[in-house]
Order: C-alpha cells, then structure tokens, then sequence
C-alpha cells in the first residue's frame, strides 16, 4: 500500500459505521434553511440571505447559507447530494487530522489511528447524519486545513503555505464562531510541536479580535435562559459533561477508565518534557471553551471539533502502547475495545433512529407534494392540506418547521383530534372548518401511515 494510500483508511472505517448517513433524510432545521431560496428575488435579498443574522445571531455564510441555497437551488428535496457533500468533507478532514496527528507524533500510525478515533466518537454521529449541522464539518477541515498549511510552511518555510493557512482559516469564519480560538492553536503548535518561532503567527490574532468584537457588540444575542451567557461556577460543571462525554457516551462506565489512562499518558509525556504533548489537550480545551458559559444549551456535537485533540492523544497512546511490550499493548487493546463497545453501539442506535424518523417525515412530503400535484399549479398554491395520523415523534421531527411551503403549500392543518400534540396550537382546525373546506374543494386530507 503507497503510503497516502493509508489516510483512506478512516474514511473506510467511517463508511463502516455510518453506513446508513447517506439515506438520512431532512429534519427541523433543516426545513427552514431549505427555504432559504424562496426569499431570494434578486442582489439586495440575496446579501440579506446571506449575511443577515438568523437562528442564534450567527452568520455562517459557508457552512449554511451558500450550502443550502446552492444545494436546493440545484437538488430541491433530495437529500443524498447533502450527505454525500458532507461525507467528502469529513473524509477530507480525516486524512488532514492523520496527516497533522503523524506530524505531532512522529508516527503515521498513530495519526492514522487518531483519525480512526475520531470518527467512531459517537460525539460526531449528528453532524454526518444532519444537513444542519454541516458547519461542524466544515469548520473541523478548515481548522485542519489551516493547521496542515501551518506545518508544511514552518517545514518548507514555502509562502504558497502560509497563504493557504490564512485562506483556510478566514474561511473558517463563514464556517463557526469558534474559528476564533485557531490563532492560539496555531502559536502553540508552533512553539509545543514545531518548536520553532514565527512572528508572522501573531497576525493571525487579529482578524479573531475583529470578528469577535463584530459579534459581541453588533450582533443582538437572542433573548431566553437558553443561549444566555453565563460566567460562574456552572462552567466548570459543563466542562465536565463535554470532557466524560468526550470519553464516552452517558451510562458507560469504562469511559473512566479510558480517561485515567490518557491522563496518565500525557501527564508522564510532560514529565518527560516532551512540550509536544500539551498540543493535543491544549486543542480539545480551546475549541470547546467557547461553549461552556453556555449551561442551558449543551450539545454534544459540539465535541466535534474539540475531539480532534482527544484524538491525537488517544492514538499517540496506543502508538506507543503497541511498542512498549505486551502488558502495555493488552492493557492498549483493552482499553480500545471498551470504547468502542460503548461508542459504536450508540452510534448504530442513533443512526437507526435518525434514519427512521427521517423516512417517515420523507414519506409524508412526498404524500403531501402528491396531493398538492394533483390540482393545476394555480390552484394547489390555495389547497390547504389536513392531515390525519401525525403524532408526536413525527411532528417534532419537522412538521412544525413547515416543509410544505417548501412546494407551495402555506396552509397547513392537522386534523381534528390532534389537539394532544404539544406545540400544535397553529395548526388546529375545528371539525366543522375541515369539513367545510373539503367539501367545497379547497383542502385535502393527506392520511399518515406508520
């Protein structure tokens, strides 16, 4: 095997595990950001489309904006181009992690198997099965893509490379907000692992101060307990639930275990006054600091990123573990085959589920688009659509985002005895109204089958 042949190995591995992302379908957020286009009508609502902030004031022009207005603009509803998208970033993104992980290393293997880690984390199971979430994806190769760069340059001292970091990383900032923590990242890298000094780092910092005072000062922070700013002792408490679940999904002991381990390992690789191994745990707290004054809104996705360093680490550690005889090697093989008995079965449950829930909600769009199809065009933008037999798990996978406008279709009800779905209010009509409009041939019923 040529030796780029080897970085095709987690990408193979990724393809084992999440065998079922490409058939994922759409799922609430996603909804709204495919309705992007219907707001564009020309250059002054496309740059509103593009830069004006939405969700939680965020402004991801690349990772969600320019995403899904080229995607659904060129595929509408069909989500497999979304995920395979998404797909060929993150396999990118696994090849860059091993090559930078061999680099902090000096080992191929032990990159290779950083990679290997980091893909089978069930902390990245949701960005590779949602279409939203692609900015976690998008932001993970940037950053590593600025840190390769980063590399070559202070190897080669080629100008071509530090171009393409500061390339890498001001895109980064259409990607996710914690592209802002890089410039840390790439000084200790230069000093920890390259060992090496380089002034022109500094620059980086600027463009990080800019973006992030544009974002604290002028952009409004959405009002409610859960994206409020909180700077106390709750911190050190999310802290805590991101680095366990960093080891290993809720309910598994052994993650413990695991944790003691790497701890152990780094701790003896500094008391051995190796600097390069403060980088990988220096990564893993820059990336997610960014959320922990966020106690009300803890998403393990956001580990994505974070885990890359969580990665280095573990496969630096079974690098040297394989060398070091054969109680180490066990205790190694061990410790590996504990985390992927917790990981992997939580991944296979988490993909099953979102492959499932999102089937059924392709299902009743395309019944719902069917319906609408049925009337000349004039006409299906007045039908409303009732439907019967949406419960709970189906509604909040998406029917509350309204899809249907997607096609046409702005009124929307659910039938008369859904009145116990939670958040349904707006969707309510009475029996009476249903009926009424049915008979005179301005709605349809569209029956939900589980």
């Amino acid at each position: 095997m040529k030796r780029g042949e080897y970085f095709l190995i987690p990408a193979l591995v990724c393809l084992a595990v999440f065998w079922r992302a490409p058939f994922v379908w759409f799922r609430t957020d996603d909804f709204a950001w495919l309705g992007l286009r219907l707001e564009v009508h020309g250059a002054g609502s496309l740059m509103r489309a593009l830069f004006l902030p939405e969700a939680q004031g965020t402004v991801r022009v690349l990772s969600e904006r320019l995403f899904f207005l080229v995607f659904s603009s060129v595929f509408g509803l069909h989500a497999a181009p979304f995920r395979w998208f998404a797909l060929a970033t993150w396999f990118v993104a696994l090849a860059l992690a091993g090559a930078v992980g061999a680099r902090i290393t000096g080992s191929r293997a032990a990159g290779i198997a950083a990679a290997v880690v980091w893909t089978t984390s069930f902390g990245v199971a949701v960005p590779l099965m949602w279409s939203s979430a692609y900015n976690q994806i998008l932001c993970s190769f940037l950053l590593l893509a600025a840190l390769y760069a980063r590399t070559r340059f202070l190897e080669s001292g080629e100008t071509r490379w530090r171009v393409a970091e500061w390339v890498a990383y001001l895109a980064g900032f259409g990607a996710l907000e914690v592209t802002v923590m890089y410039p840390l990242a790439a000084l200790l890298y230069t000093r920890c692992v390259a060992r090496q000094k380089d002034r022109g780092a500094w620059a980086l910092l600027a463009p990080a101060v800019i973006f992030g005072g544009i974002h604290w000062l002028a952009i409004a922070r959405p009002a409610g307990e859960t994206y409020r700013v909180v700077v106390d002792g709750r911190i050190a408490g999310t802290a805590l639930v991101y680095l366990k679940n960093a080891l290993g999904p809720d309910g598994f002991p052994v993650r413990w275990a695991i944790g003691a381990a790497l701890a152990s390992f780094l701790v003896w690789r500094v008391w051995r006054r190796d600097a390069r191994a403060l980088f990988p745990a220096a990564w893993f707290a820059l990336f997610i600091a960014p959320v922990l004054p966020l106690p009300n809104h803890i998403l393990y996705y956001e580990l994505t990123t974070p885990l890359i360093g969580m990665a280095w680490l573990s496969g630096w550690a079974l690098e040297w573990a394989w060398k070091a005889g054969a109680v180490a090697r066990a205790l190694a093989i061990g410790l590996a085959a504990a985390f992927a008995a917790g990981s992997l079965p939580q991944i296979n449950a988490d993909t099953a589920e979102w492959l499932a829930r999102t089937s059924r909600m392709r299902l009743m769009v395309r019944a719902a688009q069917a319906a609408a199809a049925e009337r000349s065009l004039e006409q299906s933008r007045g039908t409303a659509l009732i439907f019967k037999g949406v419960d709970q798990e189906l509604f909040d996978t998406g029917f509350e985002d309204e899809p249907f406008r997607l096609f046409g279709v702005t009124r929307v009800y659910l039938a008369p005895g859904s009145e116990n779905l939670r958040g349904s209010e707006r969707f309510r009509i009475s029996a009476d109204d249903a009926a009424r409009l049915i008979e005179n041939g301005q709605a349809r019923m569209v029956e939900v089958t589980h």
